[in-house]
């Protein structure tokens, strides 16, 4: 009689089996021992598997997988005694649905993969495949866990044939093993995510339409259609962009792309462009929308087409489920201050109101819309909404701050409170359906500060019951809507009253002054100081020399600061003394800064 006898020996902490051929005379003595050492060897257990296709994601949803699609499958078994790794490849094949998992499909592998050959009851084993649900020809899976993938370009006919899923949910802490508990191994479900993004608009129309419009194409720009998916880490990364076909279906239109940390949008960015009765309208990407394109993510713009403008809520789910809230964005102007476009100087230009002109001989500027920056939102809301009228006209922009009045095509700006800025679109004439239209403001004033400072000394004066004003100052000028130049008005010469509160020992008056030159014929600009009962006068403001400067171009350096220029910030510092006034610092800035070194002028 022969007898197999399973004999363990400890080796890394753990027990190694080891077969031996035994005489039937053994047989007395191997039963003296435990129930382990006296095992009957069985027949190898198979690794089986079900498979589930849905999303992990905010969403749970499972559903079961057509049969016949092929899956190949990559499991990576680790040693936990010795941490030894070995690596073996499989197919699988779906079949019916489990029968106590209505979410899941059965699926039988080829070649079958057993437990006892890679570390059996020491084994710790992860999962990897790739599916294209219902298809037999699925995509090679690298012996790394890389799939080389690839979308068309034209997807107008449908993109269900490469919508590529992929299963990473075996790993980790959730790795097959043998459950000692119940003596069994694990039998693996592999659920599986969609390894692409879908991207998708749905189109109403609206006003100038009628009852609809003829909707010839929808394409998606820049998006990424080759790629490699790392299933291991459950990330992608493009490689190829191309425009995009969507696939109609009716009103609605989408397609799936590469995503991945490479493929991101900004606000502005370009969506969709859709072509309607041979018009093309854009849409485009909000402030308020991800930038990063995630997998298993469809991002979905519900559009209502005007012929005055695209209105656009944009929205973010998963595949199976559409829940997210609503964001609406237009056609919007973009504005920049000095260059600088974040919503700090956005905020600082505060409301603005916009002006148009067509390209035709004859054509003049006129208000098209107020508009007001949104704190909370971080955009600009045009009121009411601006628009093209048709596919083909061509319209140039330009914007004053603040209610400033208007007189034909000029601005009319007045000294004092009010930092006006004036903004433009540029020179040339913008195109239609451009989605953001860029609108570069700058400080249409100039910026005049007076600080007032004292001695601790005998010459000590009270800096109270101050008065500050400009002498012989021009009020008021037009600045062109057309190019931002500015006409002042020599009738407007006289007193201006600086703005301020506070008493000492170091006091600010400000106003924002129509550029101007500090001496104009005979009249030359000056300043009457009046603090504490003294009363101090800078009969020529003119002979006061900028010792420090953000632009020594246009004001060099100890030169005498003879004009004030729009865009500007003058600030300078007087030093009270009961003998007269020391001209402390004179700076330039523009919103840039001018520093004039120490002179003691004495009246």
């Amino acid at each position: 009689m022969e007898i197999i006898i399973h004999i363990y020996r400890m080796s890394m902490g753990k027990y190694r089996l080891y077969s031996i051929m035994a005489l039937g005379c053994f047989l007395l003595v191997a039963c003296t021992k435990s129930d382990e050492l006296t095992e009957i060897a069985q027949k190898k257990t198979a690794i089986e598997f079900n498979v589930s296709p849905g999303s992990i994601t905010r969403a749970v949803t499972y559903s079961p997988f057509i049969s016949g699609t092929k899956i190949p499958i990559n499991l990576s078994s680790k040693d936990s005694g010795s941490g030894s790794i070995t690596k073996v490849s499989t197919t699988g094949t779906t079949g019916e649905n489990v029968a106590d998992d209505p979410t899941a499909s059965t699926v039988a592998t080829s070649p079958v993969v057993y437990w006892d050959d890679i570390y059996g009851k020491y084994a710790q084993i992860s999962v990897f495949a790739v599916a294209i649900n219902g298809s037999g020809n699925p995509p090679s899976l690298g012996s790394d866990n890389k799939v080389n993938c690839s979308v068309a370009a034209d997807q107008s006919s449908g993109w269900s044939a490469f919508d590529l899923l992929f299963s990473n949910n075996l790993q980790g802490t959730s790795s097959m093993i043998y459950r000692t508990s119940s003596n069994t191994f694990d039998k693996g479900k592999m659920i599986f995510r969609h390894a692409f993004a879908r991207i998708s608009v749905n189109i109403g129309f609206g006003t100038g339409f009628g009852a609809s419009g003829t909707i010839e194409k929808v394409v998606f720009p820049n998006q990424y259609i080759n790629g490699v998916l790392d299933v291991e880490a459950g990330t992608a990364t493009g490689t190829v962009a191309d425009v995009v076909i969507g696939k109609n279906e009716g009103s609605y239109f989408d397609a799936i792309v590469i995503p991945g940390s490479n493929h991101q949008w900004n606000a502005g960015d370009v969506f969709a462009k859709i072509t309607v009765d041979g018009n093309e309208y854009e849409i485009r990407v909000p402030n308020n929308f991800p930038s990063t394109i995630e997998a298993g993510k469809n991002y979905n713009f519900n559009t209502t087409l005007d012929k005055s403008e695209v209105k656009v809520s944009a929205t973010i789910a998963d595949w199976d489920v559409v829940n997210a809230d609503n964001a609406s964005s237009q056609i919007t102007f973009t504005s920049s201050l000095n260059g600088t476009n974040d919503a700090n100087a956005s905020k600082e230009i505060g409301n603005y109101t916009l002006y148009q002109k067509g390209t035709g001989e004859g054509t003049t500027f006129s208000k098209v819309t107020d508009a007001k920056w949104n704190e909370t939102t971080k955009i600009w809301e045009n009121t009411p909404a601006v628009y093209w009228p048709d596919g083909s006209s061509k319209f140039y922009y330009s914007a004053v701050s603040d209610n400033a009045s208007i007189e034909g095509e000029n601005a009319i700006l007045v000294s004092g409170l009010t930092d006006y800025k004036y903004g433009t679109s540029g020179a040339n004439a913008v195109e239609p359906t451009t989605g953001n239209v860029p609108l570069s403001f700058t400080h249409a004033m100039s910026d005049v500060v007076i600080k007032l400072t004292t001695t601790e000394d005998a010459d000590k004066v009270e800096l109270k019951n101050i008065k500050v004003t400009l002498v012989k100052v021009l009020k008021s000028s037009k600045i062109s809507l057309a190019d931002g130049t500015q006409t002042l008005d020599s009738e407007s010469a006289g007193n201006l009253d600086l703005l301020g509160t506070g008493e000492g020992p170091s006091v600010e008056r400000y106003g924002f002054i129509v550029p101007q030159a500090l001496v104009r014929g005979e009249d030359k600009v000056a300043l009457k100081i009046e603090a504490g009962g003294n009363t101090y006068v800078v009969s020529d403001m003119s002979l006061i020399l900028a010792t420090a400067s953000t632009n020594t171009v246009k004001v060099p350096l100890n030169s005498k600061i003879s004009e004030w220029l729009s865009g500007y910030k003058y600030i300078y510092t007087f030093n009270l003394k009961k003998s007269g006034i020391s001209i402390s610092t004179a700076v330039l800035t523009d919103w840039n800064t001018v520093d004039g070194g120490t002179t003691d002028v004495v009246f």
